[in-house]
């Protein structure tokens, strides 16, 4: 509608601090002073962790070289996920779950995940999409492949707040791949239909990302 959906409104008035959580540095840097916020040091500031946080990435994926891999809870371009799939090992498919934390690439364990999955092989991921779905709560991260469940996780495991980010796309240098149909829904306040933030068919050929 013209009126747009409000997703978060502060006006600091009452005097307390939504955006207490500093995911990037232990130390606080902000306070509420005089009805705004003040910022000093060296962070960022962001709501804290909802208790019942809950939303959902998929995309269709293939892979032409070796991995192709989906961006989420991105907080900015030093901290986020990336969930690959990876073909690059000769007779297997593994799902390699990544987190970038303060710029620094990391696959925190269990590492790799082997999809063992009837008709998903190397070759057949060149030319038949997989459907990845990444659903993340505030203790779980749960991924389905084909709508199986092929791995789970405590989200605190990965290092970095789960948040509402901007979901997008990877590959490295010699790497290749297709995504369709990437989407995020946030199920946190309403757990059966949820919410539609992004959903890219990419079908009118420009690329929003």
């Amino acid at each position: 509608s013209s009126e747009g959906r409000i997703v978060y409104d502060y006006n600091f008035d009452n005097g307390e601090n939504p955006l207490s959580y500093n995911p990037l540095n232990a130390n606080e840097v902000a306070s509420v002073e005089n009805g705004a916020l003040r910022m000093f040091g060296s962070g960022v500031a962001v709501p804290p962790l909802a208790n019942n946080l809950h939303y959902a990435v998929e995309a269709d994926i293939m892979v032409e070289k070796s991995a192709v891999g989906i961006l989420f809870n991105y907080q900015d371009n030093r901290n986020m996920f990336m969930w690959q799939i990876n073909t690059a090992t000769a007779g297997e498919v593994r799902l390699r779950p990544h987190q970038r934390i303060n710029g620094v690439w990391n696959a925190p364990s269990p590492n790799p995940v082997v999809l063992n999955l009837p008709g998903v092989t190397n070759s057949s991921l060149k030319q038949t999409p997989i459907h990845l779905k990444i659903d993340v709560t505030s203790s779980t991260i749960t991924t389905y492949v084909n709508n199986t469940v092929v791995d789970t996780r405590a989200t605190s495991s990965m290092g970095l707040q789960p948040m509402l980010g901007a979901i997008g796309a990877h590959s490295g240098g010699g790497e290749s791949g297709y995504i369709d149909n990437l989407k995020l829904t946030d199920y946190t306040e309403d757990s059966e239909n949820g919410s539609v933030l992004y959903n890219y068919n990419f079908d009118d050929g420009t690329n929003p990302l």
